[in-house]
């Protein structure tokens, strides 16, 4: 799952909420030191990472997946979950779509002053272009896979194209639905109980640690 989901799925506490959305983008130490809830935050981001990697759901979608995007298969799974958040997002969450979006942006503009300048510039690209907003349609997932394919080359340099996968997405869908819609049920209801595990753990670590 990708920002979106991680930002929907978490606790009603502003630290837990950014630290999860941002898991990919915070390393643990700087969590430590913006505090416990930023650590819980991103410990529950890591949960919803491994508890929809060992899901039979993800390997049902990464099946429908064709040629070298199966390689990319968790990058290209996220959005389509993401994608059919939106879809089903009434059943999810209870603000409507673009309400929820605007609150985001807001905290997430907040917490750019709070992390170094290149994490800074990624969120504030993510607020301007709307990346959010972005997995709605078929359109704004392609370019979302235009900009990850130009976030590969530059990192890896190889060149490489998740594009195609929206033409994977048109041609099975129903599937896609089927398969991301298992995943997004499985961590709506079991984060809660991970959330109360993670929050007794990093309370005894800090009892410890004191």
């Amino acid at each position: 799952m990708n920002w979106l989901a991680h930002s929907v799925f978490s606790p009603g506490i502003e630290p837990v909420r950014l630290g999860n959305a941002f898991g990919d983008l915070l390393r643990m130490d700087q969590a430590e030191e913006l505090g416990f809830r930023y650590v819980q935050g991103v410990k529950l981001h890591r949960w919803i990472d491994k508890t929809t990697d060992d899901h039979p759901a993800f390997q049902e979608g990464k099946a429908l997946l064709t040629g070298p995007m199966k390689r990319y298969a968790g990058a290209v799974l996220d959005i389509f979950s993401d994608h059919f958040l939106t879809v089903h997002w009434e059943e999810f969450v209870s603000v409507p779509y673009e309400g929820y979006l605007d609150e985001v942006y807001r905290l997430s503009a907040d917490f750019s002053g709070k992390v170094n300048e290149t994490q800074s510039k990624i969120i504030g690209r993510m607020i301007s272009d709307n990346w959010l907003g972005s997995y709605a349609d078929f359109d704004g997932i392609e370019l979302t896979f235009e900009r990850m394919s130009n976030r590969l080359r530059y990192r890896t340099g190889r060149e490489i194209d998740l594009t195609p996968a929206v033409d994977d997405l048109r041609r099975s869908y129903a599937e896609f639905d089927k398969a991301c819609l298992s995943l997004l049920r499985e961590v709506r209801d079991g984060f809660p109980g991970a959330f109360a595990e993670i929050e007794n753990r990093v309370k005894a670590e800090l009892d410890l640690s004191s």
